[in-house]
């Protein structure tokens, strides 16, 4: 097993940022920019009517949207040995969350969570989430690779994630490798709610940007 999984290449100084410690950082900056004034006048402006439940989905977007990165090509692209990934890492952490287990595990939240609206927070982090290509290989011709999802980094973030939604024990049967074709997001997930909440965050960034100028 890898002692550590890469975030980021490696630094010219020669240090490295884990996924865990980039995810546990993600989590932190959020929580110290949605706060005092900010936070107030985000729920007020987007009309979100509990701060605090949109806090709890932000920590766990927060923590999910890199998530995809524990993977061996993500792990080879860094070292600069791999110059195409199959699939974008946050397309993974997508597929990660709606993996059976984690989607049970998260079902089981005291705090009622809205998947679609974490989902569309993860797969649109990067605006790299065409409706009609997205989670579609690239022609690299790989059929599969590993993923480390059972890495004690993942582990920890899990259980990080278990305490902000108040859920016990941790997601089980994580798959250790991704295979062409069996990665597809479950039947009772609504594609067309995914699709709409990324097409209003979209238009909801944009009118803003256009009110700053």
């Amino acid at each position: 097993m890898l002692k550590h999984l890469l975030a980021k290449s490696y630094r010219e100084d020669g240090e490295k940022l884990t996924v865990e410690q980039h995810l546990v950082d993600t989590h932190d900056a959020a929580l110290a920019i949605f706060k005092g004034r900010i936070l107030i006048n985000w729920c007020r402006f987007f009309r979100v009517k509990d701060a605090d439940i949109f806090l709890s989905h932000l920590q766990i977007a927060a923590l999910f949207h890199d998530i995809g990165k524990a993977n061996a090509e993500f792990y080879a692209a860094v070292l600069k040995k791999l110059k195409q990934q199959t699939l974008r890492h946050e397309w993974l952490s997508t597929f990660v969350l709606h993996l059976p287990s984690v989607r049970s595990w998260l079902e089981n939240s005291k705090l009622n969570l809205d998947l679609e609206v974490i989902t569309a927070a993860v797969l649109s982090h990067h605006l790299k989430a065409s409706y009609k290509d997205w989670g579609q290989p690239r022609p690299t011709y790989v059929k599969e690779f590993q993923l480390y999802l059972n890495h004690p980094e993942v582990t920890n973030i899990f259980k990080k994630i278990g305490n902000i939604a108040q859920i016990e024990g941790l997601p089980h049967d994580l798959p250790d490798k991704w295979v062409e074709n069996s990665f597809d997001l479950p039947s009772k997930i609504d594609k067309n709610a995914i699709e709409k909440r990324l097409q209003r965050l979209l238009m909801k960034r944009e009118n803003e940007s256009q009110r700053l100028l």
